[in-house]
């Protein structure tokens, strides 16, 4: 039983840890999509000057893997303008072939304050089926002219760009089982310590 619970401690404290490393980049939220369907991506931007707002932010699709379709959400306060680029051979769609996607979505004219953030989301329809990985350049630019650039990949890297890890549509499904499991676990190993307090405490009467 110990030994259950130092596992599920461990591996809410890992949990943490990334979760806490995370929160001053820019990331995507969720950070998985599933192969070959339409997926909402939002790229979470938190303003990290202490007298500075956030005042434009663009994001490049990655080039390597074109997208049929993405079509950014409606923010109020901000206008998000689309540049679009010819792909090199057709993308199939719903609505027949596609030779013309977008490459860049720039949000400007709305404001992130110092000390919070805020979510571009966009749809993407549909993710490719034949990448691992999509890669995301981010640009963020502040009102007293400061640029913050997260474009670099690498574990160390002082500017992450951020990713979106594709997954296989029976990977997917396993995922929400395993969540399950692990919430299982974390309510079992609450309850035995629970249990374990209680015989202690009657013991000790």
């Amino acid at each position: 039983m110990w030994r259950v619970i130092v596992l599920a401690a461990a591996t809410a404290s890992a949990l943490l840890a990334g979760a806490g490393t995370a929160a001053a980049h820019v990331t995507t939220q969720p950070s998985t999509a599933t192969k070959g369907t339409a997926a909402e991506i939002a790229f979470r931007v938190p303003d990290e000057e202490k007298s500075a707002s956030t005042t434009e932010v663009q994001v490049s699709l990655p080039a390597d893997h074109p997208i049929a379709s993405v079509r950014p959400r409606a923010m109020a306060g901000w206008t998000a303008d689309a540049t679009t680029t010819r792909t090199a051979t057709p993308l199939s769609s719903d609505d027949g072939p596609v030779t013309e996607v977008v490459s860049v979505i720039t949000w400007h004219g709305g404001s992130i304050a110092p000390g919070s953030y805020d979510d571009f989301v966009v749809l993407l329809d549909p993710v490719p089926s034949d990448a691992d990985l999509l890669v995301f350049k981010v640009i963020q630019t502040y009102d007293n002219g400061d640029v913050v650039r997260w474009i670099d990949t690498g574990a160390d890297a002082e500017h992450p760009a951020p990713v979106v890890t594709l997954v296989a549509a029976e990977r997917a499904a396993a995922a929400p089982d395993l969540f399950g499991v692990t919430g299982t676990v974390l309510g079992v190993v609450a309850g035995a310590m629970a249990a374990l307090a209680w015989r202690r405490k009657r013991q000790a009467r």
